[in-house]
């Protein structure tokens, strides 16, 4: 699903005509970094066979349910059929920045530890772009007053149009961006901080990798 136009075309062209190629891949996955999407068009044009898996095998319960539906077009609360927090919750009213943002600071101050969460490590806030007041640059920012907040430290509240961005401080979560294949750090791989000076130090699952100069 991941594959853009590009690489494609060049791994066609690199293939003879007595060479099959099967594609395997979910056209409802994120798409291609590079233009184009191979996968879901080839499927939406019929341009070569395609066989359907419809048996899910991976993921079952209240998540799959709901899946299914949005892929239907239904988006509807969750009905309970297991034991545990609810995995879905359906707020439409949250039509404006500002309340969404109320209904993030709601989950972090009250329900999430409620819930047997721990705010900064079994909980990830998905957003659709980088800039604006529902952003990843201000809700990391927003995320990391909180959190601090929680540990004891004393830093200002952001606020959206103040165009800054996160400077990192101890009990921080992070990901890596970037493959760090020196210090066998890979691209997605989540850690918290444990010094900032005079290097950043980051535990990941159990070991602590020390990025000097970054």
């Amino acid at each position: 699903s991941m594959k853009g136009a590009e690489l494609a075309y060049h791994l066609l062209r690199a293939c003879g005509s007595n060479i099959s190629i099967v594609f395997i891949g979910d056209p409802n996955q994120l798409p291609p970094v590079d233009a184009g999407a191979m996968l879901r068009d080839a499927i939406a044009h019929g341009l070569a066979p395609v066989v359907k898996l419809g048996t899910c095998h991976r993921q079952a319960g209240d998540l799959k349910r709901n899946c299914n539906a949005i892929l239907e077009g239904v988006v509807e609360p969750t009905v309970r059929t297991e034991v545990g927090a609810y995995p879905w919750y359906l707020r439409d009213n949250l039509n404006s920045p500002a309340r969404v943002i109320d209904a993030v600071k709601g989950l972090f101050t009250k329900y999430l530890e409620a819930w047997d969460y721990d705010p900064a490590t079994d909980v990830q806030f998905l957003t659709a772009k980088h800039a604006g007041p529902l952003g990843t640059t201000f809700l990391n920012r927003y995320c990391q007053w909180m959190h601090q907040t929680r540990l004891g430290e004393t830093i200002g509240e952001p606020k959206a149009d103040d165009g800054g961005t996160a400077v990192l401080m101890v009990g921080d979560k992070v990901i890596v961006v970037k493959n760090e294949y020196e210090l066998n750090v890979m691209n997605g791989e989540q850690g918290m901080v444990l010094e900032t000076r005079p290097n950043l130090v980051v535990r990941f699952d159990g070991r602590e990798v020390e990025f000097a100069g970054k």
